[in-house]
């Protein structure tokens, strides 16, 4: 009797998960696995030390608004390990919305979809709800000083 009393609290809890991560989202949530990623060709060069690119200091990013999903979302970062850091701009809770997409956001240093979800700047994880995380491209470092983002 007590084991059944628990299995249907479980399922009330899980059941109410379930509703409000729906309210959370920009629109139909869809699971990170059916998102086409796939289809998504991305393959630029970017020059962060050329006298017009905003990228040469630690912090600041720069959209390429005609690559990827909504577009790709470059961030210096300044790490030892990695100096920058290239995400799509898509919201994995509904990549298919142009309405939601991720921007920066400097006083929470962090991306922020219009849906109000957060992710690091780092990881591209999302902060806010386990189990998402933003598509992160590969960057690749040439020896004249620029790089390519690709996937």
């Amino acid at each position: 009797m007590w084991a059944m009393h628990t299995i249907k609290q479980l399922r009330f809890l899980f059941g109410t998960a379930i509703f409000l991560l729906g309210f959370q989202s920009c629109g139909d949530s869809i699971d990170y696995g059916e998102i086409p990623w796939e289809d998504i060709y991305v393959n630029f060069s970017v020059y962060p030390y050329s006298l017009d690119n905003r990228l040469a200091a630690v912090g600041n990013y720069k959209v390429f608004e005609n690559e990827g999903v909504w577009g790709v979302f470059v961030y210096h970062i300044g790490d030892m390990e990695e100096e920058f850091v290239a995400f799509d701009r898509a919201c994995p809770f509904d990549c298919r919305s142009s309405d939601c997409y991720v921007t920066y956001n400097a006083a929470e240093g962090a991306f922020v979809s219009k849906c109000n979800q957060k992710f690091s700047i780092f990881t591209g994880f999302c902060t806010t709800i386990s189990g998402y995380s933003l598509l992160k491209y590969n960057i690749t470092y040439l020896s004249n000083g620029s790089f390519v983002v690709s996937n």
